[in-house]
């Protein structure tokens, strides 16, 4: 190597270092709000899997029921998911995520005074409509600020909140229930409700005090840090501005309908299990303390952090999204076959349950890097969307279909199993919609 190479060499080093710092910056600055609220969001959305365990004897709640109450939460979720992403576009971040944080706080809290399955069918159904977008929106907001050499990393560290739900909002699930109820004449599960709907009013506040819209906004990056993630990100677009000039061509794109497909089956299907299914499966292995529940279900979520990060990592690293996700779906499907045969056992109920916890969280953070790659800016935010809107037609059928067969047969068995080959469906559905070399990415690697 030339004098003048190790030069070039040693140039193309420093600017790479100098792109990880400013990166690095940008990901302490945004991710830990964000993914805070995402953590509030998530224990929100799966605190009626606890709260069922109180609210089934004093309101009378079937199982058929409680399939029907989180199942419904879709409905409303479907009706505001594309406008509220595509209102985000068009308004900013801060303005409709202040905005979604504060009207989840507020029929969480309202929740709790439900007196009947069909006033819970009811709040539940809003508050899919409060919360509709947030998940999306923030996915849309790390693409303005991350190249896709980044994104799963970032994504991953977002999606972190998911796992932190599990690890500290189960066991505080279950401290509330078994130690609550009956303070100023209201039963655990309602202040179960109340004390966690109050936190995404506060953090409304701090999303619109916090948060820049974009980085050429971020009066806290200097002029040279702004330049370099313009640089960035007009660097990555892969191809994708070429495909789609805006949302009405990637509507007629099949492979957005074959995302949507993997993203229903693969993951909102296997998620109902995760999230809302875990402590009834752990109560019927044998466990009756409600404490111990939310012990054991933690469990899952805390292993799942450190496998979801090593995966993610690797993903970057190798520039690959299709096969790691379609081995992290597979080993999704296979845990849901395995659960019904150990469901007899805490300990080995738990086991598969971490098995499964860490492969689907796994499997969300890659999956959401391949339509943020595949589709151009201007078609991102209503694509992104519009693949989470379909999707929840998962979250809606799932539950009716495990409550069902748990009516009919006297166990989870039978729908958790079918489930489990629903998901290797979407797993295919993937696999299929991304040949090999579809999916071109920058060769340049970070280090965020």
């Amino acid at each position: 190597m030339t004098t003048a190479d190790r030069s070039v060499t040693s140039i193309e080093q420093n600017d790479l270092a100098e792109e990880a710092a400013v990166f690095r910056k940008i990901t302490w600055r945004i991710l830990p709000l964000l993914a805070t609220c995402w953590v509030v969001n998530w224990i929100d959305r799966i605190n009626i899997g606890f709260a069922r365990l109180g609210f089934e004897k004093s309101l009378g709640v079937t199982t058929l029921q409680f399939g029907l109450i989180v199942g419904v939460y879709s409905i409303g979720y479907l009706l505001l998911e594309v406008p509220s992403n595509l209102l985000m576009q068009r308004i900013g971040a801060k303005k409709t995520l202040s905005r979604i944080l504060f009207a989840w706080g507020i029929v969480t809290i309202a929740t709790a005074f439900a007196r009947t399955a069909d006033q819970l069918v009811v709040a539940r159904v809003l508050l899919g409509a409060a919360e509709a977008g947030f998940f999306p929106g923030a996915l849309l907001y790390l693409s303005y600020w991350y190249p896709s050499r980044y994104r799963a990393r970032a994504t991953s560290r977002f999606i972190i909140a998911n796992a932190v739900a599990g690890v500290i909002g189960a066991p505080i699930s279950g401290l509330i229930l078994s130690r609550m109820g009956g303070l100023l004449h209201l039963e655990g599960w309602q202040w179960l409700f109340i004390l966690e709907g109050a936190p995404p009013l506060i953090l409304a506040a701090a999303v619109w005090l916090w948060l820049s819209d974009r980085p050429n906004e971020a009066g806290w990056l200097t002029e040279r840090e702004r330049m370099i993630v313009s640089r960035a990100l007009e660097s990555d677009n892969g191809g994708a501005v070429d495909r789609h000039k805006g949302f009405s061509q990637a509507v007629s794109d099949p492979r957005l309908y074959l995302l949507a497909a993997g993203f229903c089956c693969a993951i909102m299907c296997a998620g109902n299990v995760v999230q809302v299914w875990a402590p009834s499966i752990i109560r019927n292995a044998g466990t009756g303390n409600l404490l111990k529940i939310g012990v054991f279900a933690a469990v899952p979520w805390a292993v799942a952090i450190a496998v979801m990060l090593m995966v993610s990592f690797h993903s970057d690293l190798r520039r690959e999204r299709r096969w790691h996700f379609v081995a992290c779906a597979i080993v999704v499907a296979i845990s849901l076959g395995i659960l019904p045969f150990v469901a007899h056992s805490s300990a080995l109920a738990v086991i598969a349950l971490t098995v499964m916890t860490s492969a689907y969280l796994s499997s969300i953070a890659i999956f959401w890097t391949i339509p943020s790659l595949y589709f151009s800016p201007g078609a991102r935010a209503g694509a992104l969307a519009l693949i989470n809107t379909l999707g929840q037609f998962g979250a809606l059928f799932t539950p009716l279909l495990i409550g069902w067969a748990a009516t009919k047969t006297g166990n989870l068995a039978i729908g958790v199993s079918v489930v489990g080959a629903i998901v290797a469906v979407g797993a295919l559905a993937v696999a299929l919609a991304f040949p090999k070399g579809l999916l071109k990415e920058s060769a340049a690697a970070g280090a965020a």
